[in-house]
């Protein structure tokens, strides 16, 4: 990451003030790495979200949200459990 600081001075009505810009810039986007503690092994890379790319996220987590909770709680505990037979039936990497 490269920090960029200017200091400007600024004379208003006979008074001077110090104004100090900070300015972050990035080349790029980050990456995360997901490493099991047991082997240091890489588990998976996960590229950081662009601020467009998190809001369109958002939006479709509330557009779920809106729909989800129209199914009855009955159907909904149906669903989570068939879900949870097939995590607990899904081999493990």
């Amino acid at each position: 990451m490269i920090v960029e600081c200017r200091i400007q001075r600024l004379n208003e009505d006979n008074v001077t003030q110090l104004l100090t810009i900070l300015t972050f810039k990035r080349p790029q986007l980050m990456e995360f790495k997901s490493i099991n503690p047991y082997n240091g092994k890489e588990i998976e890379t996960y590229k950081e979200h662009s601020e467009n790319e998190v809001n369109s996220i958002l939006e479709k987590s509330q557009t779920a949200f809106e729909s989800w909770r129209q199914v009855p709680v009955g159907e909904r505990s149906k669903l989570l459990e068939k879900a949870a037979d097939v995590l607990k039936n899904k081999p493990m990497n």
